[in-house]
């Protein structure tokens, strides 16, 4: 089942959208993470670089103000340890139709029309 999946900031633009195949209707967040990386990361190495990973935007810390140099192949265990790992750290969160699972091993019911939205959250100074 394809499934769309798009990156939104916090101000609502839309930064990255790209559709991702899933075995099953019945996922986890965290496949569904997964598979979301996993493409990403097929895509850019097939680019050989000469994309960005959008997961990169969505996990890397809010105080980064500028991306450093992209290796020219991403390795996915990295890409999806750092996106776990900023899920947790809630730098991101995730809609699936108009429900936010908060847990990593919570269930998701796909549907063909279903839309996901990786939300990128930005911190204020002082806050």
């Amino acid at each position: 089942m394809q499934v769309f999946i798009k990156d939104q900031s916090g101000t609502g633009a839309i930064t990255h959208e790209m559709m991702v195949e899933f075995l099953t209707e019945h996922i986890t967040l965290r496949e569904l993470i997964r598979g979301r990386v996993y493409q990403e990361v097929q895509d850019y190495n097939l680019a050989r670089g000469n994309k960005t990973l959008g997961i990169e935007q969505l996990s890397r810390a809010p105080s980064t103000t500028a991306f450093t140099a992209q290796a020219k192949t991403a390795d996915f265990q990295t890409e999806f340890d750092r996106a776990i790992d900023a899920f947790q750290r809630s730098r991101y969160f995730v809609l699936v139709g108009d429900q936010q699972p908060m847990d990593l091993d919570e269930e998701i019911v796909l549907r063909p029309d279903t839309e996901v939205t990786f939300v990128r959250l930005v911190y204020l100074a002082g806050g």
